[in-house]
């Protein structure tokens, strides 16, 4: 008896053992689990990280181009308004589409309230209203919801009595 109670008691004990194994074996398995899908949310974190960097990177490289060309629209409506051309107006025409198809946005100035944010003072003259945008000396420009180039204008500010 006591020899088939040894018995028992071995078996018994390799069973304890192997549970104990299965055990560490599956916390192990869990545990590699969480750190392969922390590994993988880390690298889809880093795909979309780049993919921004990359449309920021376009972005500003366009915006570059174009800040480079807005002096040439600006000469080409200024020819326009002394120059009655059918042919300088379908250019003109032509021209800002492209700008606007890459993003290319013009700052509403003209009797608009002054926004230091997307407008430049460049005079301060008398009027009715105060901070009221009475002329636009020269356009501006946002591109990607970013000011490019503020619009510099004239304002008006009220007298006082």
């Amino acid at each position: 008896m006591t020899n088939k109670k040894l018995k028992t008691d071995k078996i018994e004990s390799r069973s304890n053992e192997r549970k104990d194994s299965q055990e560490e074996l599956k916390v192990k398995l869990a545990e590699a689990e969480q750190s392969w899908k922390r590994v993988l949310a880390d690298y889809q974190n880093l795909e979309q990280r780049v993919s921004r960097e990359r449309q920021a990177l376009g972005q500003l490289a366009t915006a570059a181009i174009i800040i480079e060309l807005l002096p040439v629209l600006d000469n080409l409506e200024t020819a326009a308004l002394h120059i009655n051309d059918q042919g300088l107006m379908l250019a003109i025409g032509q021209f800002k589409n492209i700008l606007k198809n890459a993003g290319l946005e013009e700052i509403e100035a003209q009797n608009q309230e002054f926004d230091p944010h997307l407008h430049e003072a460049i005079e301060v003259t008398p009027g009715n209203e105060d901070n009221k945008i009475i002329e636009v000396i020269n356009k501006g420009y946002k591109m990607f919801n970013k000011v490019i180039r503020p619009a510099k204008v004239k304002v008006s500010k009220k007298e006082s009595n």
